[in-house]
């Protein structure tokens, strides 16, 4: 590699309220990945399972006439099938191969080297918690989702959720985005599963999610600027230098990276994944736009909750008391420590009242044993 690109920032610099949802999810990923790899030892795991792999093809070897198992088979090297293949046809010419009831041990004994094996992988952290199209289960759909084959794979997803889920959060509110992402989740578990079901390999990672959110990210935030680090050669970092492009001009970009690997058969990625959960959030966004959700219910309830509204009988006291009718000050004030005992502005107001009264001591205020300000 001679080059490194890295999203690093994003020009929108506040939001409106704390992204809990956002931090929460980073918190729990975080969390999963320590449990698991305290709790876990994969690389033993691993091991055991190489040796009895080994043992397999050793096997295999010796008995190129018996079948392996499909699940076994998608780990066997080209180069390996055909000289089993190539064997096969030798013995089979030779008139050499055995009769039916030594056969039948011999693909007894393979299956049970074989059931070891599938024993020693189903110990692996991915296979107890990730989702496996040829072996689907509701709540490992779930689980997938936190689950991460190591921590450059997890840091590498929340840099991603760190720069656009806050931002999302803030306009969708916590709720909607909460859900967006468990739904965009969802949606790259089944569109993988669909793109192949009988696929023993089991799939990891919050990267479906999250690009269920740099899907409604790019209708909602499309102009919105993303900063990245680029390293145009590796080992002399010096040449370092960022630049800045707008939402709709990379993900798009990176959807469509995304498709081109899937059609070609890039190996390692869930490729479909990352293009059903970017899909789904597309269409969630288009759709909260579509229905103005986001101006009719979102907006007016997040600006109801930051927005400092005073209570009334503080503005009667407060008028009152410039009137100079101070026995209404004092009435209007006294019901609101009675509903708000800790308000700070009703304290102020009760200790101006005292003071306009020529109650210097302002016991409105002193006697709770603080002053405010």
């Amino acid at each position: 590699m001679f080059l490194v690109l890295l999203p690093i920032g994003n020009e929108t610099e506040s939001v409106r309220r704390q992204p809990w949802v956002s931090y929460g999810l980073i918190g729990v990923n975080l969390l999963v990945q320590l449990v698991l790899s305290v709790g876990f030892d994969d690389e033993r795991t691993l091991r055991h399972a190489g040796q009895k792999y080994g043992e397999i093809m050793e096997f295999l070897a010796g008995h190129p006439y018996l079948e392996p198992p499909p699940d076994v088979a998608t780990h066997l090297e080209p180069d390996f099938r055909e000289d089993l293949a190539s064997a096969r046809a030798d013995l089979g010419a030779r008139g050499e191969l055995p009769d039916e009831a030594r056969w039948g041990r011999e693909q007894e004994q393979l299956g049970r080297l074989v059931e070891e094996f599938r024993e020693r992988l189903s110990r692996l952290t991915a296979r107890r918690f990730g989702f496996t199209p040829a072996d689907a289960h509701l709540g490992n759909g779930l689980t997938s989702m936190f689950v991460h084959g190591g921590w450059g794979h997890l840091i590498g997803n929340l840099l991603i959720l760190l720069l656009s889920g806050p931002f999302l959060e803030d306009v969708f509110g916590r709720a909607l985005f909460g859900g967006l992402y468990l739904l965009s989740g969802a949606a790259a578990v089944v569109a993988q599963a669909a793109a192949d079901p009988e696929s023993p390999i089991p799939m990891v990672g919050a990267s479906g999610a999250i690009a269920g959110v740099m899907g409604a990210f790019l209708v909602r935030l499309a102009t919105s600027k993303i900063r990245f680090l680029f390293i145009p050669v590796l080992f002399l970092p010096a040449l370092r230098f960022t630049f800045a492009l707008p939402a709709f001009v990379i993900l798009p970009f990176w959807f469509l990276e995304q498709v081109a690997s899937a059609r070609v058969g890039v190996s390692g990625v869930a490729w479909w994944a990352h293009i059903g959960g970017f899909l789904c959030g597309l269409a969630v966004a288009l759709a909260v736009k579509l229905v103005r959700l986001e101006e009719r219910v979102i907006h007016p309830g997040i600006e109801k909750e930051i927005s400092l509204v005073q209570h009334p009988g503080i503005e009667r006291a407060h008028e009152a008391r410039l009137a100079g009718d101070l026995a209404t000050a004092r009435r209007a004030i006294q019901e609101v420590l009675a509903e708000q005992p800790g308000n700070p502005d009703a304290l102020g107001e009760a200790y101006e009242t005292a003071l306009a009264a020529g109650d210097a001591g302002a016991p409105g205020r002193r006697r709770r044993g603080f002053w405010t300000c």
